[in-house]
């Protein structure tokens, strides 16, 4: 019931919730959650979470690169990548996808 009504907010604010598969065996490692939609900055949140047995294998940079073309294709001048602070894997893929620090 819970996985319903979560999916339905989301179709109704517009948002996102991409699972990501392994290529080899469709096996679910982790998620891309697009939300945070501000209209007047025509800008999105992007929130991405991976399991530890997948870190470093590049899984997340992979999938932001894919989505990235989407979401300014539907028309968004800006994406936001949010993470928690002092989580560095994440500080690193923001660098190294050249995000810059938003405030």
């Amino acid at each position: 019931m819970f996985t319903l009504k979560y999916y339905q907010e989301l179709q109704q604010k517009n948002n996102y919730d991409l699972i990501l598969y392994l290529k080899e065996g469709d096996i679910p490692v982790g998620n891309l959650l697009l939300d945070r939609i501000n209209n007047e900055e025509r800008s999105i949140e992007i929130t991405c979470h991976i399991h530890p047995s997948h870190w470093g294998n590049g899984y997340m940079q992979e999938a932001i690169l894919t989505v990235l073309p989407f979401l300014y294709d539907i028309g968004f001048d800006a994406v936001i990548y949010s993470y928690g602070e002092g989580n560095i894997k994440s500080s690193k893929l923001c660098s190294k996808l050249g995000f810059e620090l938003h405030s």
